[in-house]
């Protein structure tokens, strides 16, 4: 061949393989970013349902109050006002609409059979809708979700706490049921708490120390879960209940805060990618 000529195909060649390469970094960059849209959308439907379940949470409180016949029915009316409106808001309600009626309807005859297990049964459905989102998460976003959901889960066993307690001290009596719910959820929170100083990076365990574990709210918590546990019956006139639940509304709130920084940073990662 003619020198011109191995040079032509010689650029040829060098011009198919530069082509092959850009369009493999072209669609790994579209993939990319079509995950990260994905990501970020999905976050959106996250955040509805964290907002649902805060939400209720509130609602939770306020009707063990009316079942215990101390509650404000107005209030009540308002907030769950508030909850259908964050309901209305999500992609997939799932069971969480015929979980929550059967909730309201016990509320409404002042049922307390099983309620703090309707209750609890709302929040772990809205938490499993929440980890069928994250499933399409990017890999890399997933160690930021495992934080977000952590942080739920201790937010949702103190707002358990919180209604179970105020119901205990407002009729100053404990039954044997109530005493084992609160063994089983105190349990399972300070494991929550043990995970997350353990398996996240220093800069997050000390500031949910600082910020969370060392307050006050979270110091009163803990006493009083030693106490009821340990002495039951004589635990029940320990606090009145208007100020236990205001203590545990603050930590509640406060879970949210850090919870809900934790989401905008996981979603600042995604909107990165």
């Amino acid at each position: 061949l003619k020198i011109k000529t191995k040079i032509t195909i010689v650029v040829l060649l060098s011009l198919v393989c530069f082509l092959a390469t850009s369009t493999y970094i072209i669609s790994g960059l579209f993939q990319t970013k079509a995950s990260a849209a994905k990501s970020i959308e999905l976050i959106a439907d996250i955040i509805d349902q964290n907002d649902f379940v805060h939400e209720f949470q509130k609602e939770r409180a306020g009707s063990i109050s009316i079942v215990n016949g101390n509650g404000n029915v107005a209030n009540l009316s308002k907030q769950r006002s508030v909850v259908d409106e964050k309901l209305n808001k999500l992609k997939d309600k799932g069971d969480l609409a015929s979980k929550l009626a059967v909730f309201r309807a016990k509320v409404n005859a002042r049922d307390a059979t099983n309620i703090f297990d309707d209750s609890r049964a709302i929040v772990q459905s809205s938490f499993v809708l929440s980890n069928e989102y994250a499933k399409g998460f990017d890999a890399t976003l997933q160690d930021d979700f495992r934080r977000v959901l952590a942080i739920s889960q201790i937010k949702e066993n103190i707002g358990f706490l919180r209604a179970i307690m105020a119901s205990i001290y407002t009729k100053r009596s404990i039954t044997p049921q109530e005493h084992l719910k609160i063994i089983v959820v105190d349990g399972t929170t300070a494991s929550y708490v043990g995970n997350f100083f353990d398996f996240n990076d220093p800069r997050y365990s000390e500031e949910f120390k600082s910020q969370l574990v060392m307050s006050p709210e979270f110091r009163l918590i803990d006493r009083v879960m030693k106490n009821v546990i340990a002495h039951p019956n004589e635990s029940v006139n320990e606090l009145e209940p208007d100020y236990w639940v205001a203590q545990m509304t603050i930590l509640v709130d406060n879970f949210k805060k850090f919870e809900t920084k934790l989401i905008d940073e996981l979603k600042g990662h995604a909107i990165k990618m």
